[in-house]
C-alpha cells in the first residue's frame, strides 16, 4: 500500500514536470551593444517580428575603429535564424554593405545573449561580447 501511493506521487511528479512547454527567451525589442577589447563597435535593437516572419529592415551604430566616441548610422535588413534540428533557439544575421566606408560589405551572426561574429569584406570574422543596453 505505501508502495502504491510512493509510485502514484512520482507518476504525479513526472506529468507535472513534463507538462510545461519550455520556450527561449524573447530578446525582440532589446538594444543591443556589442564590443571587441577596445571598446563599442555595433548598436542595434531587434526589432520584432511577427509570427513567421524572417526579415525587418533596421539601422544600427556603427563606431569609427579609430575612435570608439565617433560612430556613424548605417541601414540593412536583419534576418531572425533558427537551427534546423532546434527551433526552440533564434539568432539574427545581418549582410548588408556599410554606406560610410567607401562600400564594405558587412555580415553579422548575432547569437543570443552574449557573442556576435562579425565579418567587414574579405577579413575574417572577429568575435564580440554583447549585452542588453
Amino acid at each position: 500500500m505505501i508502495f502504491d501511493s510512493y509510485l502514484a506521487r512520482i507518476l504525479v511528479l513526472f506529468l507535472v514536470v513534463f507538462s510545461f512547454e519550455v520556450n527561449s527567451k524573447i530578446y525582440e525589442k532589446n538594444k543591443i551593444i556589442c564590443a571587441d577589447e577596445i571598446g563599442p563597435v555595433i548598436e542595434f535593437y531587434i526589432p520584432k517580428f511577427e509570427k513567421d516572419q524572417t526579415k525587418k529592415d533596421i539601422s544600427f551604430k556603427f563606431f569609427y575603429s579609430d575612435d570608439r566616441n565617433l560612430f556613424y548610422n548605417e541601414r540593412g535588413a536583419i534576418f531572425k535564424k533558427s537551427s534546423p534540428i532546434d527551433n526552440s533557439y533564434f539568432y539574427y544575421k545581418m549582410n548588408t554593405i556599410l554606406k560610410n566606408e567607401e562600400s564594405i560589405n558587412l555580415i553579422f551572426e548575432f547569437f543570443p545573449p552574449s557573442t556576435m561574429m562579425l565579418k567587414k569584406d574579405q577579413f575574417m570574422f572577429k568575435t564580440l561580447a554583447c549585452w542588453k543596453s
